[in-house]
């Protein structure tokens, strides 16, 4: 997933601001798979605020600048949807009920936004997201819940659009590396498909099993599951 510069405006930047204590709303465009627009409106200074992306292109000498709409590319509405919520009101969906939840796809919606968190550059949201799936893999172990794992999809979002420093990769092969020896973990014919199709995946679970081999405390005592992936990851 590649941002999309922005596209420099051909006429001169404006000779004013706009006036204090003005909210100046600016739009963010999205498509549905089926290609309908879907556009969302937000403050210009709480976008700028929290990305540096969306102020070089608001603030800047650009197209976006004067027609104040930026397009989100290979970003679902769902996605763009949540990134606004949490633009205007600082909290993600994690604060919803968990009772009746499809793990699986909140797994999934999750790794979508941290991917378009890291792509913006919106360094709270990226940290606040982390946080959440540790907290999601805790709250799942501790409720026993069945499927708790995250599933192949979810790792396929993360490992096809972020780089290899991204800190959700680590936390994410830190569990698969923790559990390995949980029987459900990996009795998902898709995600053993992915450690093949996947080779850096592969490794880092790899990577990961042998530096808990190399720790003796991990084997004995594998301790609070946040500080263990924090401190795998």
């Amino acid at each position: 997933m590649t941002t999309k510069a922005p596209e420099p405006a051909n006429s001169e930047p404006k000779s004013s601001s706009s006036p204090p204590n003005v909210v100046v709303m600016v739009r963010l465009d999205t498509h549905t798979e089926e290609g309908r627009l879907r556009s969302f409106w937000v403050s210009e200074s709480q976008l700028c605020d929290v990305s540096p992306v969306f102020k070089a292109a608001f603030q800047g000498r650009f197209l976006e600048s004067r027609e104040k709409s930026y397009r989100l590319e290979d970003t679902s509405p769902s996605t763009a949807a949540c990134l606004v919520n949490w633009i205007c009101t600082r909290k993600s969906f994690l604060h919803e009920t968990t009772e009746n939840r499809n793990w699986q796809e909140y797994y999934l919606q999750l790794a979508h936004l941290y991917v378009c968190a890291s792509e913006y550059l919106i360094l709270d949201l990226v940290d606040l997201l982390e946080a959440n799936f540790i907290c999601s893999l805790r709250t799942n172990l501790i409720m026993r819940q069945p499927n708790f794992h995250p599933g192949s999809l979810c790792v396929d979002v993360i490992y096809g659009n972020t780089p290899p420093s991204a800190k959700l990769r680590k936390i994410l092969t830190a569990f698969y590396a923790a559990h390995a020896p949980s029987p459900g973990i990996y009795a998902d014919a898709n995600l053993r498909a992915i450690m093949t199709d996947c080779p850096d995946f592969r490794d880092d679970v790899a990577a990961a099993l042998e530096k808990r081999k190399r720790d003796p405390y991990k084997q004995r005592k594998r301790g609070p599951v946040t500080k263990q992936y924090q401190n795998d990851a």
